[in-house]
């Protein structure tokens, strides 16, 4: 039997994830059996145990791939000239995520698994702690770059504000998941606004 590539294991890994984002998205993740998952996919049983033992490995690995994704775009924009305005990349964060996802109840739900999965929160607490290093980094260097402060007060600064921008991007999310009235080009545009002196 012909040994199977690690790239057409990752395509068929990423094609099995897609299906089930599709699933969740229309049923919620609780509510979304493997059986439902298998017949999105149109592949068989074993196809699908086979790269996933549950349904939760599928869940961390697509929390990986999506989150994965935008933690590297993060890391890339620092070494942008010049700098893009850290509101500007809040809005393209949260836009990473609308692209990859096109719904952000997926991720929300995954958030709201973490509170009952361990293996979920210790994915998600990963992830949120390489994000908010990474919003450090990149603020550290939006304040070096302004000039007027000294190398411990930058990094400080970074410390002090990335949190708070992973908590605009996170805001942006809940609110246009829950609420129906939710303005989001309004929230972009404030983002934008908000100054980091």
């Amino acid at each position: 039997m012909p040994k199977v590539s690690e790239e057409y294991k990752a395509e068929r890994r990423a094609e099995i994830a897609a299906a089930a984002l599709r699933c969740f998205a229309r049923k919620g993740f609780q509510a979304t059996s493997m059986a439902e998952i298998i017949a999105e996919t149109g592949l068989s049983a074993g196809a699908i145990y086979g790269h996933y033992a549950s349904k939760d490995d599928l869940v961390v690995d697509c929390a990986r791939y999506f989150l994965g994704n935008r933690v590297n775009d993060l890391a890339r924009l620092k070494d942008q000239r010049p700098l893009p305005q850290p509101g500007q990349v809040a809005a393209m964060f949260i836009a990473g995520f609308g692209e990859d996802l096109g719904d952000f109840g997926i991720l929300v739900q995954v958030w709201g698994e973490a509170v009952s999965n361990p293996k979920v929160a210790e994915l998600i607490g990963s992830v949120l702690t390489q994000t908010r290093t990474v919003y450090e980094d990149y603020l550290a260097e939006w304040f070096r770059a302004k000039g007027t402060l000294n190398e411990q007060e930058c990094v400080a600064k970074g410390i002090a504000f990335a949190p708070v921008i992973v908590s605009l991007c996170q805001g942006y999310m809940v609110q246009g998941t829950v609420l129906p009235d939710f303005d989001g080009e309004a929230y972009l545009a404030t983002l934008l606004d908000l100054r980091f002196d």
